[in-house]
């Protein structure tokens, strides 16, 4: 839906922040947030690379309510 990179951060006291309108959402529904620190879009099968350069994350579910 959306990819962010390091200028898209705007620090807000000791927490970054980025902010994200959803347009569109018809129904109560819930989403979960993929980061990487790699430039691919999809993560690759695991191989032989370091686990610290090749770092992703998969967030906890997310629920939007629609008003």
């Amino acid at each position: 839906m959306a990819r962010f990179g390091p200028r898209d951060w705007r620090q807000q006291g000791a927490q970054y922040v980025i902010r994200h309108t959803l347009r569109d959402v018809g129904a109560d529904s819930y989403l979960r947030e993929r980061g990487t620190s790699t430039d691919e879009a999809e993560p690759l099968a695991d191989g032989l690379e370091s686990p610290w350069s090749d770092l992703w994350f998969y967030s906890n579910p997310v629920f939007v309510r629609v008003r």
